[in-house]
């Protein structure tokens, strides 16, 4: 596996020189109408131009997705800060698209757990649109000291027991510190065969983007989350959304 930092600087330099075959500085041109005419919280990224540029690291991407995406969202604001003098960027997620494999849904197993994947299906159904904080700040009532906790957008919430700093066990979220987004449940299911599905989780900028009979392409990491509270022996199958494409709108699909 490529260190932390050298996939951060490869992915620098692929945002900073890959060029298209009109010779145009493809991902600068992006981020430049990110921050002038197209504002957009999101990046879209083509694998094979990843690939075509350094094909280990696109490998990396599909072996170790979780990695590679946080690299990647570091390496967009390095090159904002270094080529567009940005002392504070905005937010911008990198998305990837067009992967070598598309799946069904029911080819999707166990030895996609993890892995970057690459699904196509048909929207059976979506949830409400809810809140998520990925970055928790709790502070402990007794003596003022703060925590913070990464959290994740499926399994359990991650909280401290007690304050590092007096052990007391008074601890609250700190609400104005906290991060929030947007994060909303959709059923994907297989074109061919509307009992399989798939649930997935669509976060900020991708949520209310699809609705009901739309069929889409969608990268993510495939997760596995138990599947009843009474059951953790019992697991499904959960895509975290990186990108869609929506391609259209089906007809008699439920």
């Amino acid at each position: 596996m490529i260190r932390q930092e050298e996939i951060t600087a490869r992915l620098v330099q692929f945002f900073k020189e890959y060029l298209d075959e009109n010779e145009n500085l493809t991902y600068l041109n992006q981020l430049r109408e990110i921050l002038t005419t197209s504002p957009k919280r999101s990046m879209e990224i083509n694998w094979e131009h990843l690939s075509a540029f350094n094909p280990e690291l696109a490998g990396e991407l599909l072996e170790n997705p979780e990695d590679v995406i946080l690299a990647a969202e570091d390496a967009i604001q390095i090159v904002l800060q270094e080529e567009f003098f940005k002392k504070n960027p905005p937010k911008i997620h990198a998305r990837f698209y067009g992967l070598p494999k598309t799946y069904s849904i029911k080819e999707v197993g166990v030895e996609n757990i993890n892995k970057f994947i690459q699904i196509e299906g048909i929207v059976a159904r979506t949830g409400g649109i809810k809140t998520f904080s990925p970055r928790i700040t709790f502070i402990c009532e007794d003596c003022g000291y703060t925590m913070i906790r990464i959290q994740k957008p499926f399994g359990k919430a991650i909280k401290p027991r007690k304050c590092e700093n007096c052990g007391g066990k008074e601890i609250e979220i700190d609400t104005n510190e906290s991060q929030f987004l947007d994060i909303q449940q959709i059923w994907i299911q297989d074109t061919s065969d509307k009992r399989t599905k798939i649930k997935a989780i669509l976060l900020d900028d991708l949520v209310d983007t699809v609705s009901t009979k739309d069929k889409i392409i969608a990268t993510g990491i495939l997760r596995i989350v138990p599947k009843e509270k009474r059951s953790p022996i019992i697991f499904e199958k959960l895509l975290e959304v990186n990108h869609i494409t929506k391609q259209a709108k089906t007809e008699g699909q439920t």
